[in-house]
């Protein structure tokens, strides 16, 4: 090995970029590779890392561009103190296309073409076929269809704050229960949603994602979710009302504004389940880094807002 660089932040997960060098065929050759794993007290998010290593080799004969998923090793292994990991190739790009966010308006087309990459990908991503890819077999939850999609998702992640909250979280409780009275009307379909989506998610070469990462949050349900993350990550680069009209043109999927707003706050919530695990290494004296803290306090200050905005 002749170069370690780990990718920051990467709090609930942790990435690892490795350069090495050996012989092949006599003749000497580099390679780069990425290591994924949970650190060092144990994952807190709200999937496993060996549900992430499937859905990559789920998605790896599709058309979506992946970094190739390598191997998997469980825990236990004789690698890493027997930390489970997984290792993908590497795709040469950049989290984010130069220029981007440069306000100079003869960048304004590369904008444009970034966004409409993104709409692309999430289109061919919606368009899979996910009982055919095998994806209901260990999806977290699996939806009946369009009808109890949301419902199904929401009851999930109550179940999972109740059953794995380091503490109490009533306001919290509470937001997903009254989310839970507002369900939208149904989504015209049950989709892969890739979650994690959009600028710091994906590799890019110039306007193109080459590769797209973090496939952690992978889960089945109504489109509007991505579409409502990209709006934050990606979409407000060109025009957000722009990008949802480009998805429903070349997908033929209408888009629910309702649902559109509703996954919205869904998303801020997810937030909240997932990162409170953190507070849990960090109390049994596992993993105290101040970063691993800093994640559940988040959750905390969170749960005092909501608490004080309905009147707890």
């Amino acid at each position: 090995m002749t170069d370690v660089k780990r990718s920051w932040p990467g709090m609930s997960r942790e990435t690892w970029f490795v350069t090495s060098t050996g012989t092949r065929g006599g003749r000497p050759i580099e390679q780069r590779h990425v290591f994924r794993m949970d650190p060092p007290g144990g994952g807190f998010g709200l999937t496993s890392l060996g549900f992430e290593a499937d859905v990559y080799k789920m998605l790896s004969g599709t058309n979506i561009p992946m970094q190739p998923m390598l191997w998997h090793e469980p825990a236990g292994n004789d690698w890493l103190k027997g930390r489970e990991f997984f290792v993908r190739g590497w795709v040469d790009g950049e989290v984010t296309p130069t220029h981007l966010d440069d306000p100079d308006p003869q960048f304004d087309c590369l904008r444009a073409q970034v966004v409409k990459e993104h709409v692309e990908r999430l289109a061919d991503i919606h368009s899979l076929d996910w009982k055919a890819l095998g994806f209901d077999s260990f999806a977290n939850y699996v939806p009946d269809g369009v009808e109890d999609a949301a419902a199904v998702e929401l009851d999930w992640h109550l179940e999972h704050i109740l059953s794995n909250g380091v503490e109490p979280y009533p306001a919290v409780v509470e937001a997903l229960l009254t989310l839970r009275e507002q369900l939208p009307p149904p989504s015209a379909r049950v989709v892969i949603r890739k979650e994690n989506n959009g600028i710091g998610e994906e590799i890019w070469q110039g306007s193109k994602i080459v590769a797209m990462s973090d496939w952690e949050s992978a889960s089945l349900g109504a489109p509007e979710l991505d579409l409502a993350i990209a709006a934050g990550t990606t979409f407000h680069f060109w025009d957000v009302q722009k990008a949802l009209a480009y998805y429903q043109e070349i997908t033929g999927l209408p888009i629910n504004p309702e649902a559109l707003e509703f996954y919205g706050r869904v998303w801020s919530m997810r937030a909240v389940v997932g990162l409170q695990g953190g507070l849990r290494p960090f109390h049994e004296g596992v993993d105290q880094r101040l970063q691993v803290a800093s994640l559940g306090l988040w959750a905390t200050g969170t749960q005092s807002l909501l608490a004080r905005a309905t009147g707890f």
